[in-house]
């Protein structure tokens, strides 16, 4: 008999153990969502909205307009992540890439630093 749920109550449910009729419910991917701001010659700092991926990210000022994410082990299958970012006005980014296992790397346009303006990030890593 299936399990009917009349009312649900505020509160928290571990969706990585959830099992329903043999197959578990949940996304079928990590993500880090995030609001990215870098100014002068600063680290990009993160007001962070979403993070499954297992630790923190850690965003650091690499040159002029070139920053990474680090996170060990977090990018090993490049072949399963998908990036996603945002921009409002002409400011844009040139790239965001795997630099290895442990590191992505965003580059923007000019390059030039001062464009990262609670700029929206999502990284997803897919099982």
């Amino acid at each position: 008999m299936p399990l009917k749920v009349d009312r649900l109550i505020a509160g928290s449910i571990d969706t990585d153990s959830l099992n329903i009729n043999g197959g578990s419910l949940g996304l079928p991917y990590k993500v880090y969502t995030a609001k990215l701001t870098q100014t002068g010659t600063s680290n990009p700092t993160a007001v962070v909205l979403d993070n499954t991926l297992g630790g923190e990210l850690v965003w650091t000022r690499q040159s002029t307009g070139t920053y990474r994410g680090t996170l060990i082990g977090a990018f090993s299958d490049s072949s399963k992540i998908l990036f996603s970012y945002f921009f409002n006005g002409s400011k844009d980014i040139v790239s965001v890439s795997i630099t290895n296992d442990d590191i992505i790397t965003i580059a923007t346009g000019a390059p030039t630093d001062d464009v990262l303006d609670d700029t929206p990030i999502e990284i997803r890593v897919y099982s």
